[in-house]
C-alpha cells in the first residue's frame, strides 16, 4: 500500500515525519543531516518505538547488496587507467595516470546516472539509430570507445572479483527482506527510476510505504517534483513573516553587513542558520565568532602539516628528477620549503632560526643561484663570510630524506618508510594543534591502510608499467598517488559543547529538509543560487533529456524548490546579494523571481505587515572610520565630477615632496664626503636618486624571491664575459701579435671545448646558475655556437684590419679588480655648506686595445647598450689622467647576437656635456635631496617602493 500525504510550508516537516512513526518503521530522508536531525527530535520527546532512521543514499546500498565487494574510488580509477589501450589514451589526451582523475570522474558519473535511471547501457548501442537522437561523428566515436573501454573495465573488475554500482545496479532486482514495515520517505523531491523501482519493490514485498511530500498542493497525486508557484501561496500556507533583501556592492560589504546589522542578535529568538556553502574556504571566516556561530567542524586534510610536507618531498623528488644526474633541487622549492615553519621544525630548526636561515637564502639569490646539489659542494664554492650554518643543518638531512624516498617503486616501499628509523616521522609531520586537537592521525592511518590494499588485492600487478617511469620519477609518482588518496580526506578538530544557542552554518542542499526561525543567504548570485550549469560529457543537454537523465533545468527546478521552501518555512528571512557589472555579477534569478512576484501581490502576509518588496541597497560606506574621514573633505569635493581617483575616494593626493628623501650629506656620503659608483650606479643615481638611495646606498636590492627557470640577459651576459676573459687573457702579452690572434680565433673547436670547460666548471658555479631544463638545451646546442661565432667574426671582421700592421697591446677584463681598481677615481666635486663633496667611478671595460695613434674600447652587448657608458669608460681610463695625450679614442659596442659594432660616434662635447650633467645632479641631490625619474622608464626599478604610480606629472614627471 503507497499513501502519498502533503504537508504545507507552514508546518514543521520533522514533526509531521514523527507523527508517522509506528514500531519498526524505516524513516528515510534525502540527506544524512536531516536524518540525524530528525533521530535527535525523537529521541528529546522519549519516545519508545523501535524504528530507523536512514538518508536514502545509505537506504539503496542496503537493499541493492551485489554479489561482489565494491571497489573504491581510487581502486576504481586505477583499474580504469588499465582498462584504456594506448590508443584510447591518445585520443583521449591521457598522457599519464594523473589525467585520468577528471575524465574518470565524468565517465563514471555517467553511467551511476544512466543506472539511477534504469537506463539500459545496450541503448547507447543502438543511439545513433534512435529517433529525435542525432549524434555528430565526433560524438559516434567518443561513445563507441567509451562502451569499449566500459567493457575491459568489467572484465578486470571480474579477474580482481570486485563489483562496480554501475554495473550492479544496472538490472538490479531489489530483494526486500522484511514485510509488513512501514517506510516513510521524507520530502524526496526527486525519485530516480530506481528509486521508483526500490518503493515498487517494497509494496510488493507487503510494506505499507508513506511520501511525504512538502508543497502547497492540498493532494498529492503520484511522485513527480512538486513545483512552488508563489502566486498561488494563501496566507496560512508558509511561516515566512519578515523577509529582507539586501544588496550590497561585494562579498566583503556582504559580510560587514551582516555582522553590524544581525551579528549578535541572529540566533537569540530561535534557530538560525546561514546558507553559505563557500563558507568554510572564504576568507572572513576568521570574523566569526566559533562560540557563537557553529561553522563546518571538518577541515580538508589539504590544508594540515602532514599532507602539506608531504607535497614537499614529492615536489622535491619530481623536482629534482628534472635535472642534470638527478643532482641537484631549485632554489625556489627550498625558499618555499624553508618558509613552512613544520618543515623547519621536522628537520630540527626552531622558529626564531627561520630569519637567519632566509638571510641565507637570500645571499643565493642575489648571487643568481638557481639550483643547489645534493652534496652541498655550492656552499663551500660561494666563499661566504659568516658561512650557512643553517642551510648546512637542514639540507644534508632534507637530501637524506629525499634519498630513501627516492628508492620508492612501489605502495609497500613508502609504508615501510612510515614510522620506521630514519624514515618518515609522522607525529613530526603533523602541526602540534592538529596532533592534539584532531583525528587527524586516525585519517591517515586508515587511508595509509587503504593505500596498501592496493597491493595486497593485486590492483596493481607493474607500478612502473603504470606511470611509465623509473628511479625517483617513479617514487614521486607513487607519492603522489597517496596524496590523491590522502587528499580527499577530512579530519576534524575537537570542540567542547557549547550551552547557548549557536547560529549554524550550512548549505542549500544539506537544508533541504530542515526549518529553521531565522534563516540568512549569503552570496545570492546568480552561478551561485542558482548555481552555473556543470560542463557537460559526451552528451549536451538536450540529448541527456531525451535519454531519460537528468538535465540543467532539472537542476535548476531543484534549487528552485529548495531556495523556496527553505524561504516560506522559516519565520524571518535575510537575503544578501550583491552587483558587480565589471565582473558580471548580479542577484540570482530566485531573488528577482522573489521580489518581482512580491510586486504583483504574491506572499499577502509581508505585504499586508508593509514589508518592502524591493530590495535594500547599501551605500558604499558602511564604516564609521570612512565616515570620519569623509568628514574631513572639503563640502564641495562630492560635487566634482572630474576629480581624480584620489579624491573620488576621499583620500588627499600626495604632495611633491612625498616623492623625494631628504638628503643628509654627512650621514649619506660620510665623513669623506665620496659617492662610490660603478657605471651601473652612476646611471641610477642619475636618473632615479630615490631607488639610487635604497638600492645602492643601503643595499636593499629589488630581489626575485622566486625566480624562473629561464635565460637572462644578465645571465648569458655573465657567461658571455667569462668566455671572453678566458679567451682573450692568455693573448694579453706584451710581445703578441696578430699571427697568435689569428691562431686562437680560427680554432672554433677549441673556442667551443673553451666555452663547455666554463659552463661545466663547478668554481664558475653556471652549473647552479643555467636553467637545467629546456633551456639548457637551447644554451648548450644555439646559444653556445653563436657565442663562438660571434667572436670570431668580431676578430675577422673589426679586430683583425684594425691592427693589420700596428703594434698593439690587448687589455681585457681581469676576474678581480685591483686594489686601485676598486678605490676608483675622481670624477666631479662639488661644494655643498662649507664641504667637499665628490663622485668617484671604478669598473672594468670589457676590452681594451691601445695602439700608437688611436685606442679602442669594446663593450660587448646581448642587448642594446647605452652611449653613456662608453663615455663612463673614456673618463675612468684616459680622460681624467693629467698626461693624457691628445690621441684618437674609439668607443663602440660588439652586438654579440647580431654580430656587429653598435654605438655612435662620440665628441669631445658630449664627453664634456655628460661630465657637467653628473657635477650638476650631485649638487641638485645634496640641495634637494633624492627624488623620483622624470621619465617613466627610469621610475621602474622599486616602483612598488617608491610610490611611482602615483607620481604624475604636476609633481615634475616627464609622461
Amino acid at each position: 500500500m503507497r499513501t502519498l500525504i502533503n504537508v504545507p510550508f507552514s508546518k514543521d516537516l520533522i514533526e509531521a515525519t514523527l507523527g508517522q512513526v509506528t514500531d519498526g518503521c524505516i524513516l528515510v530522508f534525502p540527506t544524512r543531516i536531516s536524518a540525524s536531525k530528525a533521530r535527535r527530535r525523537f529521541l528529546e520527546g522519549w519516545a519508545l518505538q523501535d524504528c530507523d532512521f536512514v538518508a536514502m543514499e545509505d537506504f539503496k546500498a542496503a537493499l541493492l547488496l551485489p554479489p561482489l565487494p565494491r571497489i573504491s574510488d581510487d581502486k576504481r580509477l586505477l583499474c580504469l587507467y588499465q582498462a584504456l589501450s594506448e590508443e584510447d589514451r591518445a585520443y583521449f589526451h591521457i598522457n599519464g595516470y594523473f589525467d585520468i582523475v577528471e575524465w574518470g570522474g565524468s565517465f563514471f558519473q555517467f553511467f551511476e546516472e544512466l543506472c539511477d535511471e534504469r537506463v539500459d547501457s545496450q541503448i547507447l548501442q543502438d543511439l545513433p539509430g534512435r529517433a529525435q537522437m542525432t549524434l555528430l561523428n565526433w560524438q559516434e566515436d567518443y561513445l563507441n570507445r567509451v562502451l569499449e573501454i566500459r567493457g575491459r573495465y568489467r572484465n578486470i573488475l571480474e579477474e580482481l572479483d570486485f563489483s562496480d554500482p554501475i554495473f550492479s545496479w544496472e538490472a538490479a532486482g531489489v530483494q526486500v527482506p522484511y514485510s509488513g514495515r512501514k517506510v516513510v520517505f521524507v520530502n524526496q523531491y526527486y525519485y530516480s527510476g530506481l528509486e521508483k523501482a526500490l518503493l515498487d519493490a517494497l509494496e510488493q514485498a507487503g510494506n505499507e510505504v508513506v511520501a511525504l511530500v512538502q508543497s502547497q498542493e492540498e493532494k498529492t497525486r503520484d511522485l513527480e517534483p512538486p513545483r512552488i508557484e508563489l502566486a498561488g501561496l494563501k496566507g496560512g500556507d508558509y511561516n515566512i513573516r519578515h523577509l529582507e533583501i539586501v544588496e550590497c556592492e561585494n562579498a566583503e560589504q556582504m559580510v560587514l553587513a551582516f555582522l553590524a546589522n544581525h551579528g549578535q542578535a541572529c540566533g537569540e529568538d530561535g534557530e538560525a542558520v546561514i546558507v553559505d556553502s563557500h563558507f568554510s574556504q572564504a576568507h572572513y571566516r576568521d570574523l566569526f565568532d566559533p562560540a557563537r556561530f557553529s561553522c563546518p567542524r571538518s577541515e580538508s586534510i589539504v590544508g594540515s602539516g602532514i599532507y602539506q610536507l608531504l607535497l614537499v618531498f614529492q615536489k622535491h623528488l619530481e623536482a629534482m628528477e628534472a635535472t642534470l644526474e638527478g643532482a641537484f633541487l631549485p632554489l625556489r622549492l627550498i625558499l618555499d620549503a624553508c618558509a613552512q615553519e613544520s618543515f623547519l621544525r621536522y628537520h630540527g630548526l626552531a622558529v626564531k632560526d627561520k630569519a637567519p636561515l632566509l638571510e641565507e637564502l637570500r645571499y643565493m639569490l642575489q648571487k643568481d643561484i638557481l639550483y643547489v646539489d645534493r652534496d652541498l659542494q655550492l656552499l663551500d664554492k660561494l666563499h661566504r663570510e659568516q658561512g650557512f650554518p643553517y642551510l648546512g643543518n637542514i639540507l644534508p638531512k632534507h637530501f637524506a630524506l629525499l634519498g630513501q624516498l627516492s628508492l620508492i617503486s612501489r605502495p609497500q616501499d613508502f609504508i615501510g618508510l612510515v614510522d620506521a628509523p630514519n624514515g618518515l616521522r609522522i607525529k613530526d609531520l603533523c602541526r602540534e594543534e592538529e596532533l592534539l586537537h584532531s583525528d587527524i592521525m586516525d585519517v591517515f592511518y586508515e587511508r595509509l591502510a587503504n593505500f596498501a590494499s592496493l597491493e595486497t588485492l593485486g590492483v596493481v600487478n607493474d607500478w612502473k608499467g603504470l606511470f611509465g617511469c623509473e628511479g625517483a620519477s617513479l617514487a614521486a609518482a607513487v607519492l603522489q598517488l597517496f596524496l590523491e588518496s590522502l587528499g580527499s580526506g577530512k579530519f576534524s578538530f575537537h570542540q567542547a559543547l557549547k550551552a547557548e544557542p549557536r547560529v549554524e552554518v550550512s548549505n542549500l542542499l544539506d537544508l533541504r529538509n530542515l526549518q529553521h526561525h531565522s534563516v540568512y543567504f549569503f552570496h545570492a548570485i546568480e552561478g551561485e543560487i542558482p548555481s552555473n550549469p556543470s560542463p557537460v560529457w559526451l552528451l549536451n543537454e538536450n540529448q541527456r533529456a531525451r535519454l531519460g537523465l537528468k538535465s540543467y533545468p532539472d537542476l535548476r527546478e531543484r534549487e528552485r524548490y529548495y531556495f523556496l521552501r527553505t524561504v516560506l518555512t522559516s519565520r524571518r528571512c535575510v537575503i544578501f546579494s550583491y552587483r558587480d557589472q565589471e565582473n558580471d555579477i548580479e542577484p540570482g534569478s530566485f531573488v528577482t523571481e522573489l521580489v518581482q512576484a512580491m510586486a504583483d501581490g504574491a506572499l499577502p502576509e509581508l505585504a499586508r505587515d508593509g514589508m518592502a518588496v524591493k530590495p535594500t541597497q547599501l551605500a558604499p560606506r558602511i564604516s564609521k572610520l570612512y565616515l570620519a574621514g569623509h568628514e574631513t573633505v572639503a563640502a564641495n569635493a562630492e560635487r566634482l565630477p572630474g576629480l581624480a581617483d584620489q579624491a573620488v575616494c576621499c583620500v588627499a593626493k600626495p604632495s611633491g615632496d612625498f616623492f623625494t628623501l631628504p638628503c643628509s650629506p654627512p650621514e649619506d656620503f660620510g665623513v669623506e664626503g665620496i659617492v662610490r659608483t660603478s657605471y651601473y650606479s652612476l646611471a641610477m643615481f642619475r636618473k632615479n636618486p630615490f631607488a639610487w638611495y635604497l638600492e645602492h646606498l643601503r643595499k636593499l636590492p629589488e630581489l626575485d624571491l622566486r625566480p624562473e627557470e629561464t635565460l637572462t640577459r644578465k645571465l648569458f651576459g655573465s657567461i658571455m664575459h667569462s668566455f671572453l676573459s678566458a679567451v682573450l687573457l692568455p693573448l694579453a702579452k706584451e710581445d703578441a701579435d696578430l699571427p697568435q690572434l689569428e691562431q686562437a680565433f680560427s680554432d672554433a673547436k677549441g673556442l667551443a671545448a673553451t666555452l663547455n670547460r666554463i659552463l661545466n666548471d663547478p668554481d664558475q658555479l653556471y652549473l647552479y646558475k643555467i636553467p637545467q631544463n629546456y633551456n639548457h638545451e637551447f644554451l648548450v646546442s644555439i646559444i653556445s655556437d653563436n657565442l663562438v661565432e660571434s667572436i670570431r667574426v668580431f676578430y675577422f671582421e673589426f679586430l683583425k684590419p684594425r691592427l693589420l700592421g700596428v703594434s698593439f697591446k690587448l687589455i681585457p677584463e681581469e676576474k678581480f679588480m685591483t686594489k686601485e681598481e676598486k678605490e676608483g677615481r675622481k670624477l666631479v666635486c662639488v661644494n655643498h655648506a662649507g664641504k667637499e663633496y665628490s663622485i668617484w667611478i671604478s669598473g672594468k671595460a670589457d676590452l681594451r686595445v691601445e695602439c700608437p695613434e688611436l685606442n679602442y674600447i669594446v663593450d660587448f652587448k646581448t642587448g642594446k647598450g647605452d652611449d653613456e657608458q662608453l663615455i663612463f669608460y673614456e673618463w675612468l681610463y684616459y680622460l681624467l689622467d693629467e698626461a693624457w695625450s691628445a690621441k684618437e679614442l674609439q668607443s663602440l659596442f660588439w652586438q654579440v647576437f647580431d654580430q656587429k659594432t653598435g654605438g655612435r660616434k662620440i665628441t669631445d662635447k658630449r664627453r664634456q656635456e655628460w661630465r657637467g650633467e653628473q657635477e650638476e645632479n650631485l649638487k641638485q641631490i645634496l640641495e634637494q635631496g633624492f627624488t623620483l625619474g622624470k621619465k617613466a622608464g627610469d621610475r621602474v626599478k622599486l616602483a612598488s617602493v617608491t610610490r611611482a604610480d602615483l607620481f604624475r606629472a604636476d609633481k615634475g614627471a616627464e609622461e
